[in-house]
């Protein structure tokens, strides 16, 4: 929760240096991050989140559930309350934001099977699976300005 609302104080920054629409993408927790974005219950104002017309979550963590019983949760500190209350897949967006939620298809199931979740979850979000990519280099699309991944970003 503490570094959901940070990224949403960085983006409430950033927007009031910079005019005109905001596209968010973010990769493996990032992609968790920017997913939170679209729920409701962010620290960002109504104004910010009226010019945010993309969120891409690249690889995302979107049900934080499974986490609680893994090693990492010792850093983490999750119990099942702030799990759900941090899973984007489990939350509404807070308005039409339209999303596109990309993975490798070489990636481990874990990481399709929380793209998938986040996109059946919320109606009208675009899934690819990216043939030939896992979870280190499905990001190398960013650098390609002629890639889907793009395309989705900037439309």
């Amino acid at each position: 929760a503490d570094i959901t609302r940070s990224v949403a104080t960085a983006i409430e920054a950033a927007a009031a240096h910079v005019a005109g629409p905001i596209a968010l993408a973010g990769h493996s927790a990032g992609g968790h991050l920017v997913a939170r974005m679209a729920n409701g219950d962010t620290a960002l104002s109504p104004e910010t989140l009226a010019r945010i017309k993309k969120i891409l979550p690249i690889s995302p963590v979107t049900d934080l559930r499974p986490l609680i019983e893994t090693e990492m949760n010792a850093d983490f500190r999750l119990d099942a309350e702030s799990a759900v209350a941090e899973s984007p897949a489990l939350l509404p967006k807070a308005r039409a934001i339209p999303v596109s939620v990309f993975v490798g298809a070489g990636e481990r199931p874990v990481f399709i099977d929380q793209a998938r979740w986040l996109a059946e979850a919320w109606a009208e979000t675009e899934l690819t699976i990216l043939p030939a990519r896992h979870h280190f280099d499905v990001i190398d699309a960013l650098a390609d300005p002629d890639s889907a991944m793009i395309t989705a970003l900037l439309g």
